[in-house]
């Protein structure tokens, strides 16, 4: 019973469309930016660094996130936030350092 139980909430799960959203390009000013100033609600977010960047990005939540602080991605690097149904990301809560004149790109969904 408990299998089949587990086969329809997987079954339910895999029926809801998932969203895929791409922010406008990001272009580096050496300061940290909020990936959204509205409190958008994401099961994931992805982050790539253009491969021709002089310097590495830093990701992570707002309060913290630096030039020197942060999750590191190399130049044409990627990070992918584990999925996360229960208690979503909040886009206004996480931010980049992005060098002058790089470029990041931002994806999530839901």
């Amino acid at each position: 019973m408990k299998r089949l139980v587990i086969l329809f909430l997987l079954a339910a799960i895999a029926a809801v469309p998932m969203t895929f959203i791409t922010l406008p390009d990001i272009t580096g000013t050496g300061a940290v930016v909020t990936l959204s100033t509205n409190a958008i609600r994401v099961q994931w977010v992805q982050i790539i660094s253009d491969s021709t960047n002089a310097a590495a990005m830093r990701f992570g939540e707002c309060s913290v996130v630096s030039a020197t602080r942060g999750l590191k991605i190399a130049a044409g690097g990627g990070y992918n936030t584990p999925v996360v149904l229960a208690d979503p990301y909040v886009l206004s809560q996480l931010c980049l350092y992005v060098a002058n004149g790089d470029k990041a790109y931002v994806a999530y969904g839901n």
